[in-house]
C-alpha cells in the first residue's frame, strides 16, 4: 500500500474517534441533564437525632428521629443509614414505624441502610424510634443519613455512644 493511503485511513480513524468521544461526552451531559430534572434532590425537611451518649451493655435504649416536613406536599421518608462503626457497639433490633427492609452498603459505603417507604404528611411531623441494644463494651460514633424521597438525598447526624462503665476520650 502506499503510505499516503495509510496516513489517509490512520487520519480518518483519528478524526472518527475523536467525533465518537465527543458525541459520548455530549449524549451524557444531555443524560445528567435529563436526570437532574427527573429528580429533585432537595431537602425539604427538618431532622433532629437523638441518641444516648452512654449505655451498660445489653441495656435497650431508642435513637429518636424527628421529621418535620417543610414542604406542603407530602414527602417519603427512603431510608436511614447507619455507619458500621457505630454499628459494631449497638444493634438496631427493630423500629416504630416497622423499617421494610435492611442491607449493607458496602463496599460504597460502609454502612448499613434501613428502608422505611414511610409517608410524611404535607407540613406534618414524624417521629422515627430506632430500638437498638448494647453490644459490647467501647465508645462508639459514626453518621446516621436520613435519606429523603430517594436514597441519595439524604443529610448526616453524628452519634456517638459509649456502652459498658468505659470513660469517654
Amino acid at each position: 500500500m502506499d503510505r499516503k493511503v495509510v496516513l489517509g485511513v490512520l487520519i480518518g480513524l483519528a478524526v472518527a474517534c475523536v467525533c465518537v468521544v465527543v458525541a459520548v461526552i455530549a449524549a451524557g451531559a444531555g443524560f445528567f441533564s435529563w436526570v437532574s430534572r427527573e429528580v429533585s434532590l432537595t431537602y425539604d425537611a427538618s431532622v433532629t437525632v437523638t441518641a444516648p451518649t452512654r449505655v451498660r451493655s445489653d441495656e435497650s435504649f431508642v435513637i429518636a428521629i424527628e421529621i418535620e416536613s417543610l414542604s406542603p406536599e407530602p414527602q417519603v421518608l427512603d431510608s436511614v443509614d447507619i455507619d458500621l462503626s457505630y454499628l459494631q457497639g449497638v444493634q438496631i433490633v427493630s423500629s416504630s414505624p416497622p423499617y421494610m427492609n435492611t442491607y449493607s452498603l458496602t463496599p460504597f459505603f460502609e454502612q448499613q441502610s434501613y428502608v422505611f417507604d414511610y409517608s410524611i404528611p404535607g407540613d406534618g411531623q414524624v417521629v422515627v424510634e430506632l430500638r437498638a441494644e448494647g453490644l459490647m463494651e467501647g465508645d462508639f460514633s459514626g453518621q446516621i443519613d436520613v435519606c429523603i424521597s430517594s436514597g441519595g438525598n439524604c443529610q448526616g447526624y453524628l452519634v456517638r455512644t459509649v456502652v459498658g462503665d468505659q470513660e469517654p476520650l
